[in-house]
């Protein structure tokens, strides 16, 4: 969020009139000629970062750091600033490149669940890598920084894997204050 509000105020490299928008989600309404498996009509989500899926970093799961989809650089995503020339989805429209790889086509109920899919785009994995690079195990404790949106994944990520409620370090009592009440509640 703060790298994005740089962008906006104009405090980094971001090019005037690019657009942003990085937690992508959509029907399709067009493909190109390439494009095998999106078809017109689908519901899709995008993750945050654009990867070309056939580089050797795309192949060993490291699509964060395509060596492909940004020329000159490891990764690329969209609508950031030096991230490559991919615009974001704060539009009408948006192109998604390598279409096959990066869509995610989701389920029939999507239309009406779509507040709940768009975590699919770039909060829920962030929790879900947190937990999965930590190397979580059943009946550890966590320590959370931060009582933001991407820290409240991270918490139910590893309470979903079996870990014992932890730590919670936040510097804003109103975020601390409303992890107690979720806590109690739910």
């Amino acid at each position: 969020m703060r790298f994005d509000l740089h962008m906006y105020e104009g405090r980094t490299s971001f090019e005037e009139g690019r657009i942003f928008g990085h937690e992508n989600m959509g029907e399709v309404v067009e493909v190109g000629q390439g494009v095998e498996r999106i078809k017109v009509g689908d519901r899709v989500c995008m993750p945050f970062n654009v990867g070309c899926g056939f580089c050797e970093n795309c192949e060993k799961g490291l699509t964060g750091f395509c060596l492909t989809a940004n020329p000159g650089s490891a990764g690329a995503a969209y609508g950031f600033a030096e991230m490559g020339p991919w615009d974001g989805g704060q539009a009408e429209l948006l192109r998604v490149p390598f279409a096959d790889f990066n869509c995610l086509v989701l389920p029939e109920d999507a239309a009406e669940k779509e507040e709940d899919y768009v975590m699919l785009s770039d909060i829920f994995p962030t929790g879900w890598h947190a937990t999965e690079l930590a190397g979580l195990r059943p009946g550890e404790s966590v320590a959370i920084y931060g009582a933001g949106g991407r820290d409240w994944d991270g918490r139910a990520l590893s309470h979903h894997q079996r870990c014992l409620p932890g730590l919670v370090i936040d510097t804003h009592s109103d975020r601390l204050a409303l992890l107690s009440i979720r806590c109690h509640t739910g």
